[in-house]
């Protein structure tokens, strides 16, 4: 759709007393009118999302008060002229066509949210290392090949997302003294690229990494790291310092043996290696204590430890599609586990105290070699103890 050129761009019309008004621009095709687009806005923010744009329906240089700019879920190519707002705040273009960003948004110094998700953009521009105000940067499900050595002034950034591009490398952020939280999964990095220490949530999920460096005890405020589908095959021991670690994820890693430093993790919550190459359990767990959720789907554990036991905080445990022939008891150990699958293993027999576990809400079996009579067992014991049974 296109602006009809005979028409005015917008007419205001004020409600009442409220400094609020409504922006209605008339679109039309190559007929008579057909679609009337109203946007609420004040003084300083417009909005224009899911309206189906080509282009961007206003000329900046009348708004130079305008702080929030709202233009998500159109079709619109360029945002030629965009350093005309220089009392922008807020610009959020995610879900648009955009190839390119013009060199002008440096010019955008009062600009504290920029969101450019969902776009075409195979480049970023030099100059948004200017934007020295800049807290949240949304670059994800892009084209990018790279990012400017710039990003790394961008000194106030809190939340900066590249996901879901062709990055390979990344210029060094150490200096982002600020940023708290990094999300560059499902790219094509081939090293542990170089972050502030001041990171709390890390995603590296799903790229081409092959090591974990020592160092990684530095980043003591961590406390969600997900390394998974990543080539690592070592977790440094040094891992265990990282003692506000909660969530920790090394789902389809090349891990073959459960790595020492990880069990010992004081307060990790949630962990996650399934699909790893791992065919045994440590003997002990000196740490996680506070662990809460472990999942160790499709590896090739045969036997449960009676250690895990010790896992008193445990409320799920996932061990689908598993070599686990015997239902241990020490289960019984776990008061709190709330959660049991054990779907896809190779259990001919469950134990009868496996079903009077005070704490259990579910417990999946299907998949495993139980004869019929016992499965009729199961289910009324289920019921009974107001279990949730799949079988």
């Amino acid at each position: 759709m296109k602006l009809h050129p005979g028409l005015p761009l917008a007419l205001l019309v004020w409600a009442g007393t409220e400094k609020t008004a409504y922006l209605s621009a008339l679109f039309v095709s190559t007929g008579p009118p057909q679609l009337f687009m109203e946007t609420k806005y004040s003084d300083t923010r417009l909005d224009f999302s899911n309206q189906e744009l080509e282009e961007v329906p206003i000329n900046f240089s009348q708004y130079p008060y305008l702080e929030e700019l709202y233009l998500e879920n159109n079709c619109i190519e360029e945002l030629n002229d965009i350093g005309e707002l220089r009392q922008l705040k807020c610009l959020d273009a995610s879900q648009n066509r955009l190839e390119s960003i013009p060199a002008s948004i440096g010019n955008l110094e009062n600009l504290e949210r920029l969101y450019l998700d969902q776009n075409l953009l195979e480049e970023i521009p030099d100059s948004i290392g200017n934007l020295r105000r800049l807290q949240y940067l949304q670059l994800s499900g892009n084209r990018l090949k790279s990012l400017p050595n710039s990003v790394g002034r961008l000194s106030n950034l809190t939340d900066l997302s590249v996901y879901d591009n062709s990055l390979i490398e990344l210029p060094s952020l150490s200096g982002l003294e600020n940023l708290s939280s990094f999300c560059t999964n499902i790219n094509g990095l081939y090293s542990f690229p170089d972050l502030p220490l001041s990171l709390e949530w890390l995603n590296l999920f799903q790229n081409q990494i092959s090591s974990i460096p020592a160092t990684i005890k530095k980043f003591s405020r961590l406390k969600n790291l997900s390394l998974g589908r990543n080539k690592i095959s070592v977790i440094p021991n040094e891992i265990a310092e990282l003692v506000n670690l909660e969530g920790l994820n090394l789902y389809q890693t090349s891990l073959q043996v459960f790595p020492e430093g990880v069990a010992q993790l004081p307060n990790l919550r949630r962990l996650s290696m399934s699909k790893c190459p791992m065919s045994s359990l440590p003997a002990t767990f000196p740490g996680l204590r506070r662990l809460e959720k472990l999942s160790l789907e499709e590896t090739q554990i045969s036997e449960i430890p009676e250690t895990i036991a010790s896992l008193k905080n445990l409320k799920e445990l996932s061990l689908k599609q598993t070599n686990i022939a015997r239902v241990p008891g020490c289960l019984m150990g776990l008061s709190n586990l709330e959660t049991l699958i054990l779907s896809y293993c190779k259990i001919r027999e469950v134990p009868e105290f496996l079903l009077k576990m005070k704490g259990l809400k579910f417990l999946s079996l299907v998949g495993n070699p139980i004869e019929r009579n016992s499965i009729l067992r199961l289910e009324e014991q289920a019921k009974e103890n107001g279990i949730s049974l799949v079988i």
